[in-house]
């Protein structure tokens, strides 16, 4: 703040035109005007504080927080790199919002769609199954009906490994279907990486049928959204939370614990869906 009062101060003392006031000249009385890039991207706050104590206020109007536990002392490389990876999967918007509407799907119906798509899973190579699964990827992403028939085949691969357990297989399969995704949707994430980690959400979700038996389901999730849309790992929070609770309740109806089950699994995808759709697009 002193920065910005020393800067007020030299405009009164040149007797500048009110009129001429404006956020350039403004800037020309900082300490950082004769700076390349005076410009805050990412401000890393150590110790546990939230807070940013003051420090270059008019510089940081649009920089991204990154909060870390640790002191300074014990800021290694690595966490330098995490802080970095957290960084690089944010949408800069910069107080406006996006030119481009990234999802056009309405949440409600891909939440039907996904839970009638549960439903048939047990149904081995249906038509019918394979129809709901062509029409939730058309639907979640946008595709033809051609591109969403290739993606639906790679998609019912996986499934079909990973309830046997098949977990490698599963995972080849899916880096197969996010591969394709990548290449023709063009969406910035590392086909490898999400289905490795979408295999292991499978993993630690599986027969789960209560929140206290999760484990470490939420933080794959977590991590899963942040790669997959792009995200902080704080801005997917949320829709981790969402899709866990969505996929506890389908467990339990899956044992047959009462319909209701089902009623809130949808539920909670279309909670799910809302808050991707008005995080992403």
């Amino acid at each position: 703040l002193d920065e910005i009062l020393r800067a007020t101060k030299k405009i009164v003392a040149d007797n500048s035109p009110v009129d001429q006031i404006d956020k350039k000249l403004f800037e020309s009385y900082l300490d950082t005007h004769d700076q390349p890039y005076p410009y805050v991207d990412l401000f890393i706050r150590t110790s546990g504080e939230q807070r940013t104590s003051g420090l270059m206020p008019w510089q940081m109007e649009y920089a991204e927080y990154y909060f870390e536990h640790c002191h300074l002392p014990d800021f290694t490389p690595e966490k330098l790199r995490d802080a970095i990876l957290d960084y690089s999967r944010r949408r800069r918007r910069f107080g406006a919002n996006d030119a481009v509407e990234h999802f056009t799907f309405k949440p409600e119906l891909a939440a039907k769609l996904e839970v009638k798509w549960w439903r048939l899973r047990k149904i081995p190579q249906g038509v019918t199954f394979a129809d709901y699964t062509i029409n939730h990827l058309k639907e979640q992403y946008g595709m033809s009906k051609e591109l969403s028939g290739k993606a639906a085949k790679y998609m019912l691969e996986a499934l079909a490994d990973g309830d046997k357990s098949k977990w490698i297989k599963a995972g080849k399969n899916l880096h197969k279907f996010y591969k394709l995704l990548k290449e023709e949707l063009k969406i910035a994430f590392e086909p490898k990486l999400v289905a490795s980690l979408e295999v292991k959400l499978w993993q630690d979700l599986k027969d789960k049928d209560s929140m206290a038996s999760i484990g470490n389901a939420e933080t794959t999730a977590q991590e899963l959204y942040a790669e997959s849309y792009r995200l902080s790992l704080f801005q997917a929070t949320k829709l981790a939370h969402l899709r866990v609770l969505a996929n506890v309740e389908k467990n339990m109806a899956e044992k047959g614990m009462g319909e209701q089950h089902w009623v809130k699994a949808e539920d909670y995808l279309n909670k799910f869906y809302r808050a991707l759709k008005d995080r992403v697009a």
